[in-house]
């Protein structure tokens, strides 16, 4: 079963004792409507809610245009170049254009994250450690997007930090995609059975796209697919750690600094959302005199991704989505003309 069916059972089970009432997209069962008492409306589509301002969750999906306006806030963000389509003369990027894209790069030592400015599941993200991986991942992310950025890379521990309503309700550390060696099964052997699994927690198949990302990761540390992984070993095979891809990730709550936290929340303020998920770096999560780089902003961020494995995990995952459904049934919002 995949989480999206798991969390409209979820939210069937939460709907009566709120008083809400519960429709579900009969076709595929993964998108829903619940209405609250007071008459406001809540969409949700998989695992996602959004409970924010509209004007506000559109600016955070745009991650060139936050990047620049929280670096004006005083947050600590990374550096990047944008590139669009416009920037394009019959699909070949301009001279004066690419030779910015080639400078940025070469001063950062061309270890760059290259990502579609506006998807969302590491759809398109992709590491570069030359010029030709650069022009490649360019190439690609404008095929998904019109804008893509081309980002410093960054060695530091990556952390998701969950805001609701002023406090941070979730954070947990992310690490790329890894695949444990038995002995006597290939890399690919092993790779096919995460893939399997991330296939079935995202009710789509990602096999295409993890195969293509591990084969540039296993390439660049001069390993090859039918490489047999050695018992207990463990073998990185993916450039980002985003959940949806495979990524694993541990719970960060007891060692977050306070600090974190109060970071985490004035930005959300500062932007404006009522619940949002900020990908940050940073160096040691329980200093808080530590150094950090803020990522990006999701402003309809999933509370499931690590939580929902085994009968305790549930019980959190559904208090937490309790949590956002009553805050998001307290909001006095606009009422639509009965016609």
């Amino acid at each position: 079963m995949s989480y999206d069916s798991d969390l409209v059972a979820l939210f069937k089970e939460l709907a009566p004792a709120m008083g809400a009432t519960l429709k579900i997209e009969p076709s595929y069962q993964r998108s829903g409507m619940l209405e609250f008492s007071n008459g406001s409306v809540l969409f949700f589509r998989s695992n996602h809610v959004n409970i924010n301002i509209a004007g506000n969750a559109r600016m955070a999906r745009d991650k060139s245009f936050l990047s620049h306006f929280l670096a004006g806030m005083g947050f600590c963000t990374l550096p990047e170049i944008t590139v669009s389509r416009y920037d394009l003369n019959q699909g070949v990027i301009a001279p004066s254009k690419l030779g910015d894209i080639i400078q940025f790069a070469a001063q950062n030592g061309w270890r760059t994250i290259v990502k579609p400015n506006a998807k969302t599941q590491g759809r398109g993200v992709r590491f570069t450690a030359d010029r030709q991986q650069l022009l490649e991942a360019v190439s690609n992310a404008l095929t998904i997007d019109g804008v893509c950025i081309v980002q410093q890379y960054c060695a530091m521990p990556e952390y998701r930090l969950v805001v609701l309503n002023g406090k941070v309700i979730q954070a947990y550390a992310r690490k790329p995609m890894t695949i444990t060696g038995d002995g006597s099964s290939t890399v690919k052997a092993l790779l096919q059975q995460k893939a399997d699994a991330t296939s079935r927690d995202r009710n789509e198949d990602t096999s295409a796209e993890l195969f293509s990302m591990a084969e540039r990761v296993l390439k660049s540390a001069g390993r090859q697919m039918d490489d047999i992984a050695h018992f207990g070993e463990q073998i990185v095979v993916a450039e980002i750690a985003n959940l949806s891809a495979g990524g694993v990730a541990t719970c960060a709550m007891q060692s977050l600094h306070p600090r974190w936290q109060e970071l985490a929340v004035g930005l959300a303020r500062r932007c404006g959302l009522l619940l949002c998920g900020i990908d940050i770096f940073i160096h040691d999560v329980s200093d808080g005199c530590s150094d950090y780089r803020v990522i990006e902003v999701n402003s309809a961020p999933g509370l499931d991704d690590y939580l929902f494995r085994g009968e305790a995990q549930k019980a959190r995952v559904l208090a937490f989505y309790r949590e956002v459904l009553e805050t998001a049934a307290r909001q006095s919002l606009p009422q639509t003309s009965r016609y």
